[in-house]
């Protein structure tokens, strides 16, 4: 499972496979994009960590993604 929250047009918890991962891009395009050009904060993403049952917080440059700056 893998949660996207913030400035994205559909927020919320997408199904992955028992052994799925997927980009960050990838992510995006299951929340249908951006809402807007972000001007102040990044959006964050939460994921389960392997060996436990607590979510991790992610806060990821999605500017510097989109523009092939950081792979992530």
């Amino acid at each position: 499972m893998v949660y996207v929250i913030g400035d994205v047009k559909h927020s919320g918890g997408f199904v992955l496979g028992e052994h799925q991962s997927i980009s960050i891009l990838q992510a995006l395009s299951l929340a249908e994009g951006l809402t807007q050009l972000l001007t102040h904060g990044m959006p964050g993403f939460l994921r389960l960590q392997h060996d436990a049952d607590q979510r991790q917080e992610l806060a990821v440059d999605v500017k510097g993604v989109l523009a092939g700056k950081n792979q992530t």
